[in-house]
């Protein structure tokens, strides 16, 4: 039982994968904010494809885990296994939960992506994702697969309150999410803060991301000890810092934008703004501690 523990975000690294393409490296699977771009497989790739991850915080207990695929480079199914014991990657015993089925996204013209969700119940210190050959579309050419983030849920014994860290995914694409669970992945019911999700990553700065998670769970403290002007109060902060938030991502896209094409002035007034709307937020939660 874990019930005792604390959700959080598990923190994890990428230590082996098939094939990557240069411009699209796994290892931005590692550090995912507005501007990832994710992974991706090389041209002409071989199938399956493999990622493989360590966890940052040795064994812990994984409760969630989500995929955001590429738009168009599309795997048709992604198989999911977690492993224990061994001292690294390659020794470790490995096994399988289940997959996950991606749509091919036609319908959509390939502008969406497609973000699944599946809720496991299993305790390991690496994951390995099993990538399977692609949806065939006339914007995959070179018959790819990619992955834009990947985010994982768990307890850790002894962990501090706040989350480790916070994902997010820019590059200004809608997306849209299914909660699922292949074969024989565990349904569980888990302890939710409505921000522990990849879509607040989507749309929002890490900082203010993780800062709304803080209030989220302040509110739910609140209202569990029936405050209900301090849960409103709450919820009024929240709604502000999403807006916020959501500008202060496309500021930061626009000033990465800026600063590949060199307009330096350009980069200096957005950064500017940014500062200004990071102090706002900054108010807006220290008035709510």
């Amino acid at each position: 039982m874990i019930h005792s523990l604390m959700i959080t975000h598990i923190r994890f690294k990428v230590v082996s994968f098939s094939s990557e393409d240069g411009d699209y490296p796994a290892s931005q699977l590692n550090t995912v904010n507005p501007n990832t771009r994710g992974w991706q497989s090389v041209r002409f790739c071989s199938y399956p494809q493999e990622l493989g991850f360590e966890l940052l915080d040795g064994e812990v207990h994984i409760s969630q885990l989500q995929v955001l695929s590429h738009q168009s480079k599309i795997s048709s199914k992604v198989e999911l296994y977690i492993g224990q014991g061994g001292s690294s990657y390659r020794s470790a015993t490995f096994t399988r939960l289940g997959y996950l089925s991606l749509d091919s996204n036609e319908r959509s013209s390939y502008q969406a992506r497609e973000l699944k969700t599946v809720f496991i119940d299993h305790s390991g210190s690496f994951i390995k994702l099993v990538i399977n050959e692609n949806h065939v579309n006339k914007q995959n050419i070179y018959n790819q697969v990619g992955i834009i983030a990947l985010s994982l849920m768990g307890s850790i014994e002894g962990l501090s309150a706040q989350p480790k860290s916070s994902r997010g995914v820019g590059e200004g694409h809608p997306y849209k999410q299914h909660h699922a669970a292949g074969e024989s992945a565990k349904m569980m019911m888990i302890p939710t803060n409505p921000y522990n999700d990849l879509s607040t990553d989507l749309n929002l700065d890490p900082s203010t991301a993780s800062k709304l998670r803080q209030l989220a769970d302040a509110k739910a403290r609140a209202v569990e000890g029936e405050d209900y002007s301090t849960a409103k109060q709450i919820k009024t902060v929240e709604q502000e810092l999403k807006a916020l938030g959501s500008k202060l991502a496309q500021l930061d896209m626009a000033k990465a934008d800026a600063v590949m094409a060199e307009d330096y002035d350009l980069a200096k007034d957005i950064k500017d703004e940014s500062d200004q709307l990071k102090m706002m937020i900054e108010t807006k939660v220290r008035r709510r501690r």
